[in-house]
């Protein structure tokens, strides 16, 4: 499984070995974190008793949670990374991802407020997890609300 959206070593530190709930609508399970590791800039997770691809194929598009279901495992993923608009411009450093509505919000703490950013393809351009850099393309206004 790969998940997108703060960096390698703190996934690896929280949730190696641990077990991780995988849901969708209709359905969920639990897995234990097998192996972590970073693969062209995307974290990659191995659970045990995943083998086959078919299986693998099985969990895209499933939230995943910690077993206790109070922490979202993509959350501890974008703490901290730094936000830059497409022109190199230092936007703000990521607090949290807001997950509890219609449309997740990277909170953002700029210099004297919080931005609250859609997460959406539209907007958050790239994440680098090498770098902790995202870039985000800002609707105009946005940063003024």
């Amino acid at each position: 499984m790969v998940l997108s959206p703060s960096p390698l070593f703190n996934f690896k530190e929280n949730y190696q070995g641990k077990i991780l709930v995988l849901k969708t609508k209709k359905n969920s399970q639990k897995l234990r974190v097998e192996e972590v590791e970073l693969k062209s800039g995307q974290i990659c997770v191995k659970f045990e008793g995943i083998a086959r691809i078919g299986d693998a194929l099985g969990l895209v598009g499933m939230e995943v949670f910690a077993e206790n279901g109070e922490d979202n495992a993509g959350n501890c993923l974008l703490d901290g990374f730094a936000v830059y608009s497409p022109a190199e411009e230092f936007i703000g450093q990521v607090c949290f991802l807001k997950k509890d509505s219609f449309n997740p919000l990277l909170i953002v703490k700029a210099a004297d407020r919080e931005i609250m950013i859609p997460f959406q393809k539209e907007i958050i351009l790239v994440i680098d997890y090498r770098k902790q850099k995202i870039i985000a393309d800002l609707p105009p206004g946005l940063c003024e609300l």
